[in-house]
């Protein structure tokens, strides 16, 4: 999908940094529209969730065209008469879950992804921050980025396993793009219950959280 505009394009400098984030065009932009320069981040981010992209090309002066890229299966028609051995399943109750991660990009792309389920999300940037939250108040399931500074995902769910507190049980949910089978066990020996590879895909965290949510006997180790 393309979108074209006939404004003011977009200098050649300003391209330079166009998806990166707290960027914008201009001062004047940032002055007149406001934002935080991290609309275009987010997209990109999502679409490449779903295995796309999102690119930009101008030519100052001459406006701008952004193309979205994704590949999705072709949908599958359903007769009226089979609607109700189709349809969804019932929504998962609202869970309260806690996401763990040291760029603020990835936890606002997290939110995005999670607002379909109407989630009630608190976020940590690291794992003390994460520790001390869990020790103030209980949750259904923790998202845990693998690989952070200072204490890592693994030492932050050592910790929490060994802690005592409202949710040394809790669900959680390893997410890193290493891939490496020891890398994967490590996580398990841990003390974590799934796991999700990075980039994460939105169908297979949402499976996953409903794992954790439907208790122990749902959570199945991902391959």
């Amino acid at each position: 999908m393309t979108v074209a505009d006939q404004g003011a394009g977009i200098s050649s400098e300003a391209m330079t940094r166009l998806f990166s984030p707290f960027a914008q065009g201009s001062a004047e932009v940032a002055r007149t529209y406001g934002g935080t320069g991290l609309g275009l981040t987010v997209s990109r981010e999502l679409a490449r969730l779903m295995g796309g992209d999102l690119t930009a090309t101008s030519v100052e002066g001459q406006g701008a065209t952004f193309t979205l890229c994704v590949d999705l299966p072709p949908g599958t028609p359903v007769a009226p008469e089979d609607a109700a051995d189709t349809a969804p399943p019932a929504p998962m109750r609202r869970i309260r879950v806690l996401a763990v991660d040291d760029h603020e990009i990835n936890r606002r792309t997290i939110a995005l992804v999670l607002q379909p389920l109407d989630v009630d999300l608190t976020t940590a940037s690291d794992g003390h921050i994460a520790l001390s939250l869990l020790a103030q108040r209980a949750f259904d399931a923790v998202l845990m980025d693998v690989n952070m500074p200072g204490i890592d995902g693994n030492e932050t769910t050592r910790r929490l396993r060994a802690s005592g507190g409202p949710n040394a049980a809790t669900p959680v949910i390893g997410f890193s793009a290493g891939t490496e089978a020891d890398q994967v066990a490590a996580c398990y020996a841990a003390g974590m219950t799934d796991w999700l590879a990075k980039p994460l895909e939105p169908k297979k965290l949402y499976d996953a959280l409903q794992r954790a949510a439907a208790g122990p006997d749902s959570v199945e180790r991902a391959a």
